[in-house]
């Protein structure tokens, strides 16, 4: 059985996300078992606040094991780009460790991989209400602003310009709404790009709400975010508009992050 203990501790709900995906799409490749670790509602000692991650509050998650594997040794992915030889040497009885940011280590379970990541029904249900209260017509683009961390690091995470968006905009049909995710709402509201009433900017949206929303949308305005990638992904079109520009200098080989069926644009 192959495992991934530090799920919820190595990033986010993103990639947390990809980390799940890469695990099953990895055991089952090798022929394994595979499980991950308990929710929010474990009582193990050994994952407190930090180390919990978001999946069962969110997905169904049918038939997953969710036991730990504290004794089991680790096995971290060589680099950033798809690891195609852990795939295949990987060991079992082991702890995978890294970001696995490629579809490339799931996609030949990519129609399990959907059913899993099934948004639970008090999710999709409170989600579905509010989007056809906002969008009904059914037809919307997400747009998606991360801002915070990457501040913090531009370097790494570069914050991407409203040139892009406008330009990812320039795509799509001008009459379609335009739901705006973000991490600042606040900045967003600031900025008079947004000021058109074709811009519905959620306010404060939990992670898994947000996600979910997206995931109704039929044409996607990705960032620079493994976030924003899954929604994308999980809506399952492929009306898709990405920033070539994913990390700056001081980051890592984006190269396998990239869907060849979505466009990237270079602004």
């Amino acid at each position: 059985m192959i495992g991934h203990n530090h799920l919820g501790k190595n990033g986010r709900f993103g990639n947390q996300m990809f980390q799940y995906a890469a695990t099953k799409g990895i055991a089952v490749a090798r022929g394994y078992e595979w499980c991950i670790p308990p929710g929010p509602d474990s009582d193990e000692e050994f994952y407190d606040e930090e180390n919990q991650h978001k999946l069962f509050m969110a997905f169904k998650l049918p038939n997953v094991k969710h036991v730990s594997l504290l004794d089991a040794p680790y096995k971290q992915e060589s680099s950033f780009r798809y690891d195609k030889d852990l795939v295949k040497h990987c060991p079992d009885n082991t702890n995978l460790y890294g970001y696995f940011q490629s579809e490339k280590y799931f996609s030949h379970i990519e129609s399990e991989i959907r059913q899993d990541f099934t948004w639970r029904d008090d999710v999709w249900n409170m989600c579905k209400q509010i989007f056809d209260s906002i969008v009904p017509e059914g037809n919307a683009i997400s747009l998606h602003v991360r801002r915070t961390d990457h501040l913090i690091k531009p370097t790494y995470h570069p914050v991407l310009s409203l040139t892009y968006y406008e330009e990812a905009l320039s795509k799509f049909d001008k009459e379609l709404p335009v739901l705006v995710f973000s991490d600042d709402s606040k900045w967003c509201n600031q900025q008079e790009f947004f000021n058109d009433d074709r811009f519905l900017i959620s306010e404060g949206g939990d992670n898994i709400t947000d996600m979910c929303m997206m995931s109704m949308c039929q044409y996607q305005i990705i960032a620079n975010s493994t976030f924003s990638w899954w929604g994308a992904w999980l809506a399952g079109h492929n009306n898709v508009i990405g920033p070539k520009l994913w990390f700056g200098p001081d980051g890592e080989d984006p190269t396998d992050i990239f869907i060849d069926r979505w466009e990237y644009l270079d602004v």
